[in-house]
């Protein structure tokens, strides 16, 4: 006596196999995926630290000499995941209370080339007048 209904035949073992195969396929591109998009977060989150590193380190000039000495430059940051490229530029203001400082870091990754700018103002005040600057402005209300 041969019973055709019980078990599973071959082509319905295929069948399942290849719906498993191309599921797992999918899998593994997506997990592909989101590494490549992590990786260009941390490279691009890196970028953005190294182009505030610049301008919080122009921020702590000693004296108002020193703002108006600071020149252009460019230099090379090996991060963990490329190498960065940063480049600054002065400029000059409408306003002569501060000067503009515009960074700009480069790097390549799998996509091709990436840049990041920050753009900031510094004050020309001098440091050691800081504070009554503070004070003019609290008794002025503003």
């Amino acid at each position: 006596m041969n019973e055709r209904g019980s078990g599973f035949t071959l082509i319905e073992a295929m069948v399942a196999l290849v719906i498993l195969s191309t599921g797992l396929l999918a899998l593994g591109r997506f997990q592909g995926s989101v590494t490549q998009t992590s990786a260009q977060a941390k490279a691009r989150t890196e970028a953005l630290q190294l182009a505030q590193g610049i301008i919080e380190s122009r921020r702590s000039f000693a004296s108002l000499v020193a703002v108006n000495a600071y020149s252009n430059g460019t230099d090379m940051v090996a991060g963990s995941n490329a190498v960065f490229t940063r480049s600054w530029v002065w400029g000059d203001s409408a306003s002569p209370a501060y000067r503009s400082l515009a960074v700009t870091v480069t790097w390549q990754d799998q996509s091709g080339n990436q840049v990041v700018g920050l753009n900031s103002r510094l004050s020309k005040v001098e440091p050691s007048e800081a504070g009554g600057v503070l004070l003019l402005l609290a008794q002025s209300g503003t």
